[in-house]
């Protein structure tokens, strides 16, 4: 028992060393749980404490050393591409080495008392997270799903690619995508009519997160080929068409390994579920040479998806 009082001692001592401003990337809990194994046991903070922000461009974490009058005394920065648990690692490094190592270690100006801890200017920089290969300006991600179309009272299965882009640290971007159904069959005359809708949509999407969490927005303009072909008639023969229409529907998904904050996204697997709406604009009736009645393809239909995302999320 006598360990754990110790040990939540540490973390709250160090907790008192850190603050952050803005998004949480790494956390002060991150930080904190690193450094206070960095530290002595007996070290001293003496009042000083660091403040860690992202710059504007999200590239670069900014790590300020302040005195216990609250100026500062000291500035590093860091690349951001490192991920959050690679932040919290090199900050809880410089940290330590600023207050416990004797010399200007990683700051220029930083304090040199206090007990030396067993690390190296070569150690430190050995620990540094190693640098990400750049992130492409306009991230992209592809997504496959299966689906579940109805249309009236009739219901396909079906499937669906799509690939979604926007530039980094936008939430506004653009989608392109294809889908299309198993065939339906409705009953006409003395034999049955089967038809299908083979799709491509594009038009813009918008995206909300919250941590792992994900949520896309988006309306699409829809150009299909629609393919109606016979059954059960003395000579069966089949047709295709045009059609247009509208859609928009809703995604959501978690992220299970991404980037770590706003402006540097990294690859993603992503599982999701979603709805969309299709909205054809032209009328499509189904008729056989010789016969009276005939049959209109449905003009809306509603899409539930679910599926894997590939790519780069923030």
């Amino acid at each position: 028992m006598v360990g754990v009082f110790l040990a939540l001692g540490a973390l709250q001592f160090a907790a008192s060393l850190v603050a952050v401003e803005g998004r949480p990337c790494p956390s002060a809990e991150a930080v904190t749980q690193r450094l206070s194994a960095l530290l002595p046991t007996d070290f001293d903070g003496g009042g000083r404490h660091a403040r860690l922000s992202h710059e504007e461009d999200g590239l670069r974490l900014r790590v300020e050393l302040r005195d216990p009058a609250g100026q500062q005394t000291a500035v590093r920065h860091l690349d951001a591409g490192g991920g959050c648990e690679g932040l919290a690692d090199a900050v809880a490094v410089v940290l330590a080495a600023a207050w416990t190592v004797p010399g200007d270690g990683p700051f220029q100006g930083s304090s040199t008392d206090g007990p030396r801890v067993p690390m190296t200017w070569g150690e430190f920089a050995a620990r540094k997270p190693r640098r990400l290969p750049p992130v492409p300006p306009i991230p992209v991600d592809v997504a496959i799903s299966a689906l579940v179309s109805f249309a009236g009272l009739d219901v396909a299965g079906g499937a669906a690619l799509e690939v979604t882009a926007a530039p980094r640290g936008s939430r506004l971007g653009g989608r392109l995508g294809f889908f299309g159904t198993g065939l339906r069959e409705e009953p006409l005359g003395p034999g049955r009519a089967a038809y299908t809708r083979l799709a491509f949509s594009l038009g813009p999407r918008y995206r909300l997160s919250r941590g792992r969490l994900f949520a896309d927005l988006h309306v699409e303009g829809l150009v299909a080929t629609v393919r109606v072909t016979g059954s059960g008639y003395s000579a069966n023969a089949g047709s295709s068409d045009a059609d247009l229409g509208l859609g928009g529907g809703l995604r959501a998904g978690f992220r299970f390994a991404a980037g770590d904050h706003r402006g540097a996204p990294r690859f993603a697997i992503v599982p999701f579920a979603g709805f969309g709406v299709a909205g054809w604009l032209r009328p499509q009736e189904v008729r056989v040479t010789g016969l009276l009645p005939t049959i209109t393809l449905p003009q809306v239909e509603v899409l539930l998806v679910a599926g894997l995302a590939f790519g780069a999320f923030p």
